[in-house]
């Protein structure tokens, strides 16, 4: 026996060794026993504990757990969660598994792949679970986080949660059925009444604008577009690569905006992206996906004086996986928009696109680099947006209150808007459903009766044809 072991002991028979280390000023034991899948090594492993017969117990449980794995087919001595995620995130589907990959950067990676929350997976248990949620709760109250966080002061919603509990509970049943996992724990987040949960109003989970809140978004398209045109005189198409580095300095705040490029194109996509989503209704998972070569001005067959705007949307970019074509509410006026927003791309670039190349290309210094374009990420640039637009009290229209709940607003707002305004002009549920690409259902379920206010003048119309007012009656 090596020299270096001290208060050496045997324990089933001969299978197992329990030691201790000479050098070892805490006094832990360790253990060691051979490889149970077969090959012709030794297991090492500290019990972390310096009382004898819990290290012996520990040791046997060890021996005991590994064996067990072995027998079920397991293949593995540890199950560890980049094990798990690697092996299943292949599984789901391209959207899903862009979910999955984002929350485990931001989430799984850290907490279940931390030795000292579990160091081997196949002993998870409700208590872990319970851990987990305790601490992805108070992920966002960490000051550092703030300009990611959930936008009710750090708390995260219940429907962000429970989408995460499933997406979890994918992993976890895969590995549970392969045996890389002893037992399946209790994973869907339950805890409604927690107070770091902001429980949405389901049919008010994304903001609205309401006619106060459209009013002024359609006069900052006006200003903007104006704008954009107007400095348009003096602007060269090539652009240097140093820019990012170049110090812009005038007189006026909206010269460092229009003629700077990062931040003119940065402003020139936000307002085309927002104006094209609100005229066409297309989901912004779909909207940043979309490529030059699916945009097309068509003639009418039958009275040739109007042009269309056609967006096809192709079975890889839907949400629902079907092709359709996307028309929007303007005739040729989208597209004539985003010829201009073409412009400022090609400025931007320093090239012309090609069919292949994203509209709605990201900014970014590692896809100018690499001269290749990539899906832009506009959701912060629409937050800042949404938080710089004030009303007349000052208030910013980031926000919808729904039954006393702050909603924020998104880019998913833009396409609410279309619908409402296309029910309030009449148009039948059927066809807005085949135009947004999806379910009468989820158009009746969201928009078509939890909105009566916006329908206001329509339900009471007639009233006016009989000569109503509408004002109160006052009494004499």
């Amino acid at each position: 026996m090596p020299k270096s072991f001290i208060n050496e002991s045997y324990v089933l028979g001969r299978e197992i060794l329990v030691y201790q280390l000479p050098n070892n000023s805490r006094g832990n034991w360790y253990c060691r026993f051979k490889d149970p899948s077969g090959d012709k090594t030794y297991i090492r492993r500290s019990l972390k504990t310096s009382n004898a017969g819990l290290a012996t117990k520990k040791a046997i449980d060890l021996y005991n757990d590994m064996h067990s794995k072995i027998r079920l087919g397991a293949g593995v001595l540890e199950t560890t969660w980049d094990l798990i995620f690697d092996k299943f995130v292949e599984d789901l589907s391209p959207r899903r598994r862009q979910m999955a990959r984002e929350y485990n950067d931001r989430y799984w990676k850290e907490w279940f792949g931390s030795e000292k929350n579990i160091k081997d997976l196949y002993r998870i248990n409700d208590d872990h679970l319970k851990s987990y949620w305790s601490w992805r709760l108070n992920y966002w109250q960490d000051e550092s986080k703030v300009r990611y966080a959930a936008k009710d002061k750090g708390k995260s919603s219940m429907t962000t949660l429970r989408l995460e509990g499933y997406m979890l509970k994918h992993f976890f049943v895969k590995a549970f059925h392969r045996q890389m996992i002893g037992s399946l724990p209790e994973i869907i987040f339950k805890n409604y009444n927690h107070s770091l949960v902001s429980d949405l109003p389901v049919k008010g989970r994304r903001g609205r604008f309401d006619e106060e809140s459209s009013l002024i978004i359609r006069m900052w398209w006006k200003r903007t577009r104006t704008r954009l045109m107007s400095t348009r005189r003096g602007l060269a198409l090539e652009r240097k690569h140093d820019s990012f580095q170049q110090s812009w300095k005038y007189q006026k705040d909206d010269r460092v905006i229009y003629n700077h490029p990062v931040n003119r194109y940065n402003l020139a996509l936000t307002y085309s992206i927002t104006i094209l989503v609100a005229n066409s209704g297309i989901r912004p998972v779909e909207v940043v996906k979309l490529k030059w070569g699916d945009l097309k001005l068509e003639a009418d067959p039958v009275d040739h004086d109007y042009f269309y705007t056609v967006i096809h949307i192709r079975d890889e970019v839907s949400k629902v996986k079907k092709y359709r074509d996307c028309i929007t509410r303007d005739y040729q006026e989208s597209y004539d928009r985003l010829m201009e927003f073409k412009y400022e791309w090609e400025r931007f670039f320093g090239r012309t696109p090609t069919d292949e190349d994203y509209i709605f290309a990201s900014s970014s210094r590692k896809a100018l680099k690499e001269g290749k374009s990539v899906p832009c990420k506009p959701h912060q640039s629409i937050r800042n947006l949404l938080m710089k637009l004030k009303k007349p009290d000052g208030e910013s229209i980031y926000c919808e209150t729904v039954r006393n709940v702050e909603v924020p607003r998104t880019l998913y707002s833009f396409r609410a808007m279309f619908i409402t305004e296309r029910l309030k002009e009449g148009m039948d549920a059927f066809t807005l459903a085949r135009a947004c690409g999806t379910s009468i259902e989820m158009i009746e379920k969201y928009y078509d009766h939890s909105q009566n206010w916006y329908f206001r003048r329509d339900i009471t119309k007639h009233m006016k044809s009989l000569g109503f007012s509408g004002e109160p009656k006052r009494e004499i």
